[in-house]
């Protein structure tokens, strides 16, 4: 038998060493036995705290909010009207009732209660009294309007113009050159930053202009009201209309009147 302290294969054979292997191996395994989640401790929290860093550093999308109101829509839509001051906006007069303006503007009131009438899409709105029209109103699209519920809503493009050749949006010195001085200005006290800023009082018409975005200061309310004297193209031309009226009315008086008979001489009245 092979005395195994003898072979230099045997790990015994070297006692020794294979202590001092042991010495080292020992508190190795004991620090692994009472750390067993310190890796994995350590491995998770590192990953958590570089995401946190890289949430800090990268900022956040801003949020892009849809507006409160729709814009009204740049084209005009139903029939086209010709404001006559004093009048109304062409076949629709005062005294009509919502019947009639109904047919005239071609569909029902959008907005609709015992006193009004709102178009918002045509930008128009009527005033009732008694059952019938008392006020009429043309607004500049964008324009809010605000029906029984209190929803708002951006007025439309209205299909209509006034004489000699005023619309909405034109800027309020265009309307002064155009139609004329007004009989008084009704400047609104604190005005807003954007919105109604001073009225234009005629006879039979009331013209308002808005604040815009850009600064400008535009026709943005042509309001009818009732008169039997309004001038038909404004104070401005009320001079050359009426002069052209009583030339062609005198033309026509002198074109009706029959020609004077010529008296007969005497020679003429002997046999």
């Amino acid at each position: 038998m092979v005395n195994p302290t003898k072979n230099k294969f045997s790990p015994l054979a070297y006692p020794t060493r294979a202590s001092f292997l042991a010495s080292l191996l020992v508190p190795f395994l004991l620090i692994l036995a009472c750390n067993p989640e310190k890796k994995s401790t350590d491995g998770d929290a590192a990953p958590q705290a570089t995401g946190e860093a890289e949430s800090a550093a990268a900022p956040l999308p801003e949020k892009k909010e849809a507006p409160a109101i729709a814009p009204g829509s740049p084209y005009p839509q139903g029939p086209r009207f010709i404001i006559v001051p004093g009048k109304g906006f062409g076949p629709i007069r005062f005294g009509a009732t919502v019947e009639t303006v109904e047919r005239h503007m071609g569909a029902p009131c959008e907005l609709k209660t015992e006193t009004s009438c709102l178009y918002v899409r045509q930008a128009a709105e009527f005033t009732f009294k008694d059952g019938v029209v008392a006020k009429m109103k043309a607004h500049m699209r964008d324009r809010i309007a605000q029906g029984p519920s209190g929803k708002k809503q951006a007025y439309g493009s209205f299909n209509g113009a006034m004489a000699p050749k005023i619309m909405l949006g034109l800027h309020r010195h265009i309307v002064l050159e155009e139609y004329g001085e007004p009989e008084r200005k009704e400047p609104v006290k604190d005005p807003p930053e954007l919105g109604l800023v001073d009225r234009h009082i005629y006879d039979g018409l009331v013209l308002e202009y808005d604040k815009i975005e850009n600064g400008n200061i535009v026709l943005a309310g042509i309001e009818v009201t009732p008169s039997e004297t309004a001038p038909v193209a404004g104070p401005k031309n009320a001079a050359s209309v009426k002069k052209a009226a009583a030339e062609e009315k005198k033309a026509a008086t002198k074109k009706e009147a029959p020609a004077p008979l010529k008296a007969k001489s005497p020679e003429a009245a002997k046999p």
